[in-house]
């Protein structure tokens, strides 16, 4: 499907429905912040011109320097996306700051669902209803597809497999409301009541799947149990990534929760909305350092590393490892990718610098 994309340059929101803040013990606006903050601390780190530990991971995520001097119309060049203007040439690097700052920056909470650019929800199971309906982006006059009422979206890939993802987003609007974002009786289907209230016309909807919240549960009770616990010295970012919470005290030596890595979920999705139009390159492993890795730099179509989303949702979750230390380091320092061996780097292996720069 061919997707319209916006122009960023705007305060965008959010709406976060009940069932997120029930699955999540009422902390999931605290991970959007968080995920945001990645961000935030991706861009000071990528324009500092003394941070070199920081422009290695840029470089080996990128699969290019900093300094690459190639320029693009990113709407013309890619086809996909217009994440600035149609009439801006950039470069990688310039493209990936001004993506990353404005989800640092220029996005704000509502308490009303109709107007938000992004809602986030944790009730696919019960909220998605099976419908067979002409989709425009298939070959099919009647494809069987997947309709949430609530946000008169559909979401026409393989549904029963997103359920068991860590998250998928839904774009493709309902074709009575994609023109004007008037919602009607959908379809006319018995029992489903249509809204006469004005629907965002940019809206997409991020359903966090049943493993993450679950993953939470279990992982917070666990975290309970632990009483003395720290880091490896050296540990891969995969491993790194399950690690996260709001506040980090202490140091793990075992893979402790999956509940943890949420603001990077959040990050990846969020990259998947209308102002970014990021995409999942890798259609073999679209999470992990090594769905990156496998990522070429330019490719046909969306198939490259800049259109990659889950390549910016690393490099903000390595920008938070850079301000990580043991609990028994008292002096500054963090956790970046290996400088002595580019084999770890490509590995994802991060170490332990006292001196990390910034």
């Amino acid at each position: 499907m061919a997707i319209t994309y916006i122009s960023p340059r705007k305060l965008k929101k959010y709406y976060i429905d009940p069932s997120c803040d029930a699955k999540f013990d009422q902390q999931f606006d605290g991970f959007v912040q968080q995920a945001m903050e990645y961000a935030r601390r991706a861009v000071n780190r990528l324009t500092s011109s003394s941070d070199l530990d920081f422009a290695r991971v840029y470089e080996t995520l990128f699969k290019m320097p900093k300094s690459d001097k190639q320029r693009f119309n990113w709407a013309n060049d890619f086809r996909l996306m217009n994440p600035h203007s149609a009439s801006v040439r950039m470069t990688a690097y310039e493209h990936v700051i001004g993506v990353l700052r404005d989800f640092a920056t220029n996005w704000r909470r509502t308490p009303n669902h109709w107007e938000a650019d992004v809602r986030f929800h944790c009730d696919a199971q019960t909220r998605f209803i099976p419908i067979h309906h002409s989709s425009s982006s298939s070959s099919s006059p009647r494809a069987l597809t997947y309709l949430d009422p609530t946000n008169s979206v559909f979401n026409t890939g393989s549904f029963p497999s997103n359920l068991t993802r860590q998250a998928f987003t839904s774009y493709e609007l309902s074709t009575e409301g994609s023109a004007n974002g008037q919602v009607h009786n959908l379809f006319g289907l018995t029992g489903i009541q249509g809204q006469s209230n004005v629907q965002n016309p940019a809206r997409v909807v991020i359903d966090l799947g049943q493993a993450t919240w679950e993953a939470f549960s279990d992982s917070t009770r666990r975290a309970k149990r632990k009483t003395s616990t720290r880091y490896h010295d050296n540990a891969s970012v995969s491993d790194l990534g399950m690690l996260l919470k709001s506040k980090v005290e202490s140091k793990v030596d075992d893979d402790v929760s999956q509940w943890s890595s949420v603001p990077k979920i959040i990050f990846h999705e969020m990259m998947h909305c209308r102002y970014y139009g990021l995409c999942d390159a890798n259609a073999n492993a679209t999470v992990g350092w090594q769905s990156c890795m496998d990522v070429v730099r330019w490719g046909s179509g969306p198939s490259c590393v800049v259109l990659n989303a889950e390549s910016y949702a690393m490099l903000g979750l390595m920008a938070w490892l850079a301000d990580i230390r043991p609990d028994d380091e008292e002096t500054a320092g963090g956790y970046t990718l290996s400088r002595e061996d580019e084999g770890e780097r490509v590995k994802g292996v991060v170490r332990f610098y006292a001196d990390i720069t910034a």
